[in-house]
């Protein structure tokens, strides 16, 4: 059964495909979630609690910036539907049929577009290694 979590996270999830106040808010959740998680899992470890401490370096964000906004600019070359269920499957990682719920789908159906949306994605990025490749040249 989901939470309201769930239910608040979906709901931001939906708005962030529009909206990019949203999305910053999401990340930000997404984030601190995934702070906590990493700091539980390492903390097990020698030094590995200091391990989902460490911020990042001016460079690092830099390159993190720009690979964020190319797999943006990438997810919008999708059509909205197959875009929608990747960010609520892999990015937000709810289950099949949450999103089923969510977006007015079967779960098989989330499954197929998920794999379309991958499929897509991977035939994006191949091709523009391909023109990154030939511009080297």
């Amino acid at each position: 059964m989901p939470s309201s979590r769930d239910d608040d996270l979906s709901r931001l999830a939906l708005e962030a495909l529009s909206d990019h106040v949203t999305m910053d808010q999401l990340m930000r959740r997404v984030r601190d979630v995934s702070h906590r998680y990493c700091a539980a899992r390492l903390a097990s470890y020698a030094g590995g609690s200091q391990l989902a401490d460490l911020a990042a370096s001016r460079e690092q964000r830099a390159v993190r910036v720009a690979e964020v906004a190319e797999m943006t600019r990438i997810l919008e070359l999708l059509p909205p539907r197959l875009r929608e269920v990747l960010i609520l499957r892999v990015a937000m990682g709810l289950t099949a049929e949450r999103v089923g719920d969510t977006l007015d789908m079967s779960a098989g159906a989330v499954r197929i577009a998920q794999h379309r949306g991958l499929r897509r994605l991977r035939s994006l990025l191949d091709e523009r290694s391909r023109t990154l490749a030939v511009a080297a040249r």
